[in-house]
């Protein structure tokens, strides 16, 4: 005995054909669509995150690492020198400096920068930098190392506990000329 169900009988009629024609076709086409946007769209998003440039253009010097910058920092002081890292922090008030880690070493220095002539933006956090400039010495008294310590508590929104018996600080920092930060939406420079 043969069986037949119900959609072969009307496959058989004419009446309803056994696949919608075309309707494959339209599918494939709506994938291909849908990806060649999704690859638009990515392509668009990697273009606009890109090598940002702040200040002055940085020289073909070769960099020296941060751990060795922070392990004879007296031997550089004074010389221009080019460092490569990640920004760990940005100031939050102007934008006038950049925190530089090492991820080998976890070494840090700070690059500073004149107010309002760079601004480094928040989005710079987590991003690689390459950065310039001359790496300075600050000696500072003891009254001078409170202040210091202050404004940078101020800067992170933290409580700031005066010491009872401040002792005097030394401070190496880049005074920065220029940097490349890797990685930030297209329009993030901001230096005049």
């Amino acid at each position: 005995m043969l069986r037949i169900t119900i959609s072969e009988r009307v496959r058989r009629n004419g009446a309803v054909p056994a696949r919608p024609r075309g309707l494959s076709s339209i599918a494939g086409r709506l994938t291909v669509t849908f990806v060649a946007c999704a690859m638009a769209a990515l392509g668009a998003m990697a273009s606009s995150a890109a090598d940002t440039g702040f200040g002055e253009p940085l020289s073909d010097a070769t960099a020296v690492s941060l751990s060795e910058l922070s392990a004879n920092p007296n031997a550089y002081v004074g010389q221009t020198v080019k460092v490569v890292g990640l920004v760990e922090d940005v100031c939050p008030m102007k934008g006038c400096w950049v925190d530089i880690l090492d991820r080998q070493s976890s070494a840090t220095i700070r690059l500073k920068v004149q107010d309002d002539v760079i601004v480094f933006p928040a989005e710079a956090k987590g991003q690689e930098i390459v950065a310039e400039g001359t790496l300075r010495r600050l000696d500072l008294s003891p009254r001078q190392a409170v202040a210091w310590l202050r404004h940078a508590a101020e800067e992170r929104g933290e409580t700031f506990v005066e010491p009872a018996d401040p002792a005097p600080l030394t401070v190496y920092q880049i005074e920065g000329r220029g940097a490349v930060v890797s990685g930030l939406a297209a329009g993030s420079s901001r230096s005049d």
